[in-house]
């Protein structure tokens, strides 16, 4: 078994599915200069974070099964 490429993968995604990677990001109107506004911004950026690499992966690994079920 060939396993193919992380860039195919990347360079096989399209506008939409980057936008549906990226999600509808939760807006932040806190203040960063207090400790308070700075642990929510850090919970936003967490959460996106997270949520952005679950889609990647999510969409990775229907791409690999499809490129592995290709070489048989």
């Amino acid at each position: 078994m060939i396993l193919p490429e992380i860039d195919d993968f990347f360079n096989s995604l399209s506008k939409e599915e980057l936008q549906d990677i990226i999600g509808n990001p939760k807006s932040f109107h806190g203040n960063l200069l207090s400790s308070d506004g700075l642990s929510e911004y850090t919970t936003v950026i967490l959460g996106q974070s997270y949520l952005m690499t679950q889609r990647l992966l999510r969409l990775y690994h229907k791409w690999l099964a499809e490129q592995l079920s290709n070489q048989k």
